[in-house]
């Protein structure tokens, strides 16, 4: 498995952004948690990620 590169990953909702210019490496082999409080956008991260949600860049 390849390790994962983000690079100014950003995710708006109706045009109000909810991730600005994210950038993370997550590294083959390891765990890497997400955490922080309610509406800090961990869920629409993931879901930029996964091309779950349309993307504003990255």
């Amino acid at each position: 498995m390849e390790n994962i590169f983000i690079k100014e990953l950003s995710v708006a909702y109706r045009g109000k952004l909810a991730v600005k210019k994210i950038n993370l490496t997550l590294t083959s082999g390891k765990m890497t948690g997400i955490i922080g409080p309610n509406g800090a956008g961990k869920s629409t991260l993931l879901k930029g990620i996964l091309e779950l949600v349309k993307l504003q860049s990255g």
